[in-house]
Parts: C-alpha cells; sequence; structure tokens
C-alpha cells in the first residue's frame, strides 16, 4: 500500500508524512515545487511534482496510489483544484481518499460561509464517487494565532471580530494524527470527524492564556468587521479572502464554533491538545514573531560576551570557538576587531575605556592598552594555573570580578590545577583575591545599580546567589536570590545584564529569564536557540538589548517598564 500526501510542505501535510513514515508505510508525496522538499527525498521519501490546476500532473502523481490524503491552502480556485484531484483519483484507481474539510461543513445546506460551501461541495463530489472517503471538520486551528503575532508584539493586543463567543480551538498536530490513522488502519471509511480542541474558549481567555505564557500583558479588542477588513486590505491582503474569513468569523460569532467533541481521543487514543500546552510551546518555538527579536548576524561556531563601548557607538562579541572578537559597527556592519582572541569569552570596558577580557584558552585575564598592545592581568592563583576564565563585571573603582568555571578545558577536567571553582577579584592595584570557592559552576555575574550587591550564577543548578559587597569590595553574605527551573532543556543559567531598575536579566533555558530586584520572575524572552549572554547598548533615549546565541547575535527593544 502507498499512500499519497499532499500540502507535505505545510503544517498538517508535513506532520502526517513524519507520522507515517514512522510507521514505515510507503509514501509518495505531491508537491507543486520539488526544490522544496529535498529534505523529505534525502530521508528515502518518493517525491513528484504535481499541480492541481494541471490535472495531467496529477494522472502521473497518482499512479498506483491505494489512499491518498487531500489538502489544499485557501484559494479563489479551491474548489476546480480539488475537483480536479479528486477526478483524477478516480482515474488512477485510488480506493480511499481523505480530506482536510472544515467545521460547519456538516451544516449543509444552511452553510454561513464561503469556506464551508466549497469544502462541502468537494465532499459532494468525492461521496458520488466509487471510492471510499473520510471528512476531517477541523474548527480553527490554534496554529492561525500566527495571525496575531504581530500585534502582540507590537501592541499587546489581539484583535477580531467575534465578541464573547467561545471557540474550542484545536491543534494542526493532533488533526495530522488522525489523518495518519485513517489513512493507516481500517474503520474509518465513510465517515465524517469533527475535530476540536478539549475545551471552548473565549479570545478574552485567549489572550489571557497569552500573558501567562508571555508574562507580559495581552489584551483582546473586538473591532467591527468593516474595521478589520480595511486594516488588513491595507496589508495588501485579497479582498475575496478576507470577504469570505469574515463569514467564518461571522458564523463563530453565532456559536457555531464552541462544539466540543471527542473525536480526537476517540481515535489517536489520548487527549487533544490543550490550549495552554499550545500556548506554551507557540511562545518558545515563535518567540521570533512575538518579542521583536531581530536577528542581526549569524554564522558564527559559539557566541560569547557581548558589550558595548561607553558612547554606544559599537558593540563587540566573542566567537569563543571561533578564536575572534567581532565588532558591530554603523550599518550593523561586522567585522573583526581581534583574531586570533584567545579564545576570549566574557568582555568588559573598564572606567578608562579599556578592554578587558577572559581569555578560555590562555587561561588568562587581559587588558588591551590605548595603543593596542595586550597586558596580562593574571594567569594563575597561588602559582597554579586558572581554570578557563569565562566572564567578567568591572566595578566603577576598576575592580575586576571574574568567574573560572572549566568549561574551556577538554571534557571540564584535563589540564586542571586548581580543586575548585572560583569567582576572583583583580584589585585597581592589580592584587589577586579569591572570593568565592563554592559555587559548583560559577559563569556570569552583575553588579547592582549601586554596586552593593553582586548576582552570580551557577550554572550547575541554575541559581542566580546574591552576595553583599563591602567598602573594600569583598563580598558577604551569599544567598539564593532566583532560580531557572521548571523547563526541561539542557541549557543552564549564563551571562547576565541589569537594568536601571535594578531588573536582572540572566540567560537560561529556553532564552531570558528576567528577575525584580527582589528576585520574582517578570518576564522571559524565549530565542529560537541557546542565547549564552546578554548586554545593554544604549541608542538616545532606546534601550536596546542584545543578546548572544550559539550561531547568531540578536537584539530586541526591551521596556523596563
Amino acid at each position: 500500500m502507498t499512500i499519497l500526501i499532499t500540502g507535505a510542505t505545510g503544517n498538517i501535510g508535513g506532520e502526517v508524512v513524519k507520522l507515517l513514515a514512522r510507521k514505515n508505510i510507503p509514501l509518495r508525496v505531491m508537491v507543486r515545487d520539488p526544490t522544496k522538499a529535498t529534505h523529505l527525498k534525502e530521508q528515502g521519501i518518493e517525491v513528484v511534482r504535481g499541480d492541481f490546476l494541471h490535472p495531467d500532473t496529477l494522472d502521473t502523481a497518482l499512479q498506483g496510489i491505494e489512499k491518498a490524503f487531500l489538502v489544499t491552502s485557501n484559494d479563489l480556485h479551491q474548489v476546480e483544484m480539488e475537483s480536479n484531484f479528486v477526478r483524477a483519483a478516480q482515474r488512477a484507481g485510488v480506493q480511499h481518499i481523505v480530506k482536510l474539510s472544515v467545521m460547519g461543513a456538516e451544516l449543509d445546506p444552511a452553510l454561513p460561509s464561503t469556506f464551508q460551501q466549497w469544502h462541502r461541495l468537494v465532499e459532494r463530489q468525492i461521496e458520488a464517487s466509487n471510492m471510499a472517503w473520510t471528512h476531517l471538520r477541523p474548527n480553527m486551528f490554534m496554529q492561525n494565532m500566527r495571525w496575531f503575532a504581530p500585534t502582540i508584539a507590537q501592541q499587546g493586543a489581539i484583535y477580531s471580530t467575534v465578541g464573547n463567543t467561545k471557540i474550542s480551538h484545536v491543534d494542526a498536530r493532533d488533526v495530522a494524527a488522525v489523518a495518519a490513522i485513517c489513512l493507516s488502519e481500517s474503520g474509518h471509511e465513510n465517515k465524517s470527524y469533527t475535530l476540536t480542541g478539549t475545551e471552548a474558549i473565549s479570545f478574552d481567555e485567549v489572550a489571557q492564556k497569552f500573558s501567562q505564557a508571555l508574562k507580559r500583558p495581552v489584551t483582546y479588542v473586538n473591532v467591527a468587521p468593516s474595521n478589520l477588513k480595511a486594516a488588513r486590505l491595507a496589508n495588501g491582503e485579497p479582498e475575496w479572502y478576507l470577504d469570505a474569513e469574515l463569514q467564518l468569523f461571522a458564523c463563530w460569532a453565532e456559536g457555531h464554533g464552541s462544539a466540543v467533541t471527542d473525536a480526537i481521543a476517540d481515535i489517536i487514543h489520548q487527549l487533544a491538545i490543550t490550549f495552554d500546552e499550545f500556548v506554551q510551546y507557540y511562545a518558545q518555538t515563535r518567540s521570533l514573531d512575538f518579542f521583536n527579536l531581530e536577528r542581526v548576524a549569524t554564522g558564527f561556531t559559539f557566541l560569547e560576551g557581548p558589550v558595548c563601548n561607553a558612547s554606544g557607538n559599537y558593540l563587540l562579541f566573542c566567537d569563543a570557538q571561533g578564536d575572534a572578537i567581532h565588532k558591530l559597527a554603523a550599518k550593523d556592519r561586522v567585522e573583526i576587531f581581534r583574531q586570533p582572541a584567545g579564545n576570549a569569552s566574557g568582555l568588559a570596558f573598564d572606567p578608562q575605556g579599556r578592554l578587558v577580557a577572559c581569555e578560555n584558552r590562555d587561561r588568562r585575564i587581559t587588558r588591551t592598552e590605548v595603543d593596542g598592545s595586550i597586558t596580562v592581568l593574571a594567569d594563575r592563583y597561588e602559582g597554579k594555573r586558572f581554570n578557563s576564565p569565562n566572564d567578567l563585571t568591572i566595578r566603577s573603582d576598576g575592580s575586576i570580578y571574574f568567574t573560572d568555571p572549566p568549561y574551556g578545558l577538554p571534557e571540564m577536567s584535563q589540564g586542571k590545577e586548581l580543586e575548585f571553582n572560583g569567582v576572583y577579584k583583580i584589585s585597581p592595584d592589580g592584587q589577586l583575591s579569591l572570593q568565592v570557592k563554592d559555587l559548583a559552576l560559577p559563569n556570569g555575574l552583575v553588579f547592582s545599580p549601586d554596586e552593593k550587591r553582586l548576582y552570580i550564577n551557577d550554572s550547575a543548578t541554575r541559581t542566580i546567589y546574591c552576595f553583599d559587597v563591602q567598602p573594600d569590595g569583598t563580598l558577604t553574605s551569599d544567598r539564593v536570590f532566583a532560580q531557572m527551573t521548571g523547563d526541561s532543556d539542557d541549557w543552564n543559567a549564563d551571562g547576565m545584564a541589569i537594568d536601571t531598575e535594578g531588573n536582572v536579566y540572566s540567560a537560561g533555558p529556553k532564552g531570558i529569564w528576567i528577575f525584580s530586584p527582589s528576585g520574582e520572575l517578570k518576564d522571559r524572552i524565549y530565542a529560537p536557540e541557546v542565547i549564552t549572554n546578554l548586554a545593554w547598548r544604549q541608542n538616545g533615549n532606546c534601550q536596546t538589548l542584545y543578546l548572544t546565541g550559539i550561531s547568531s547575535l540578536y537584539r530586541i527593544q526591551y521596556s523596563i517598564s
């Protein structure tokens, strides 16, 4: 049995392919442009060209196919496209079509929206054929929340026209799971399934759930259909599509989208994904959408140590494994500042504007003088070499505080001479002193705005410790400030920054964790990759936060209020 999947490069079709491939079922995927499916071909899946508007290509694609999954995007020619496919499937001797339809198609003949009418026309055509059929009628996909990502990011708001009605949104992954079972198992022939989530919720509740997941206020604003249409027309969306969509919104506003079914649980034998689960997943995987997080530069091996010079006209950052310090200059031009750089990791400017660096490879702290020469400030404690100085911060009196975990050592042990992983201070007169020796893996560190407290990350426990800073610079009275727990992620606590209000920003699991001066979690900025460190850049009245990921440099305009 060979199954043909259409829409294989989309959300639903792609997930169906993945699920069926796991069962080692022979698959063929039909795409209009095979170059967009090379990743599937590399997995050993047969890829063929097929265009819904060119029936001859459909005949070729369907030859030898027993079952087919029919899904198309919303298109002005949707009925023609799907009808072409049904007729070609009949000619090819296909035995069973599983069609992705829409909730409400069961309201025939009183179908309230164009989309429902179109889907029902094709459903009837399939039912009148000599083929078995299964109609999947999902409610609004949770993944359609992408519509609202720009306004959530820019205005903290969701705009729609459905009022206070409740909608039983469904996750596309559940719909794909149902489709995969209907295609691969018997017992679903000549049946229709209305697919919904586990509960019906209003858009006010949707906004509340996004507020909780993003840890920022999100509100729902109900607008007149004409105003919504005008705004989206201005964004270049086609009028026919907006008219059809507003018809569907009107259908929901009348309560037609509030029904909850158990079809998903009955078929896949597990509960449907809840909206809470979806929002957590979506907020993390689509962080660039929700946080206006901009990728500035990419293609590096392991970024670290962003730091801005005092005037804010350029930023330095390290590619630790690439052994280079890079400079982000005007117009986002990236250039080499120094290479080799001792596999530098942490960077900071001292009060005189000189660059101080933690060099992993050379296991030392260096300072770049005005003339460009390099001065070694420290490379040993009590005659033993440091592990691999990682991050640093500099007090206003010029005292340098740095952490010394073994991250730069092979397997974190080879060549290790010190029995502990310390936190050190270099005083303005050059005297080195050990301040902390009982943290497992000290990493990022940052002073409070008044320099009376020093925050230090312990990566091993994802814990931020707070130390009191005495007038002579010694550290006392350590205590737990905050912990980054609850995320199933491999990445630990890393670099830190602080704002003028004393809020602490820490790289941690899945992005940046933001804590109030009292240690309360205020917000999170999710990122598309591991974030290692961060730094503020002041541009006039605008605060920009720069983040170093493993491969990329990011920035975000972030309000500290």
